[in-house]
């Protein structure tokens, strides 16, 4: 990929495609499949750029990384949606190093009725008591 753009763009010499002898096209299903692949790669980087995040915690277990999960508070400008997004990777090492892989999202108050206070639930909270902290400031308030 050359200053940004995809390898589908074809220019320089970058084209992925048979011609004949007379310069003809014989063969563009790769040069369609890399433009493909370049369009669904803008389309997931233009996901990332509408999502505001936030790590509310991580945490990794065992003597070898054997368990992890981590938290993340997500605002979505687009839909204006915000959520936690629970991450959640298990290796069974004594099984091949077969990996198991989920993603949970949630709205926020699911997230702090769940059982127990977790370090995400802590930093949660902490943010939250900052967004509605009163600081006697009065003069930016709208009548």
């Amino acid at each position: 990929m050359r200053r940004g753009r995809g390898k589908s763009e074809g220019i320089n010499g970058e084209e992925d495609f048979g011609r004949a002898h007379d310069g003809s096209l014989i063969d563009v299903s790769a040069g369609i499949a890399q433009a493909v692949e370049d369009l669904e790669s803008a389309i997931a980087y233009g996901r990332k750029l509408a999502l505001l995040k936030r790590e509310l915690c991580r945490q990794v277990k065992g003597p070898e990384v054997t368990h992890a999960d981590r938290g993340t508070l997500i605002f979505d400008t687009d839909s204006k949606h915000l959520y936690v997004e629970r991450e959640m990777a298990h290796l069974e090492a004594n099984v091949g190093g077969v990996v198991d892989y989920q993603t949970a999202t949630m709205d926020i108050s699911d997230y702090l009725k769940q059982g127990g206070q977790t370090a995400g639930h802590r930093e949660l909270w902490r943010l939250l008591r900052t967004l509605f902290e009163e600081t006697g400031d009065t003069d930016g308030l709208i009548d």
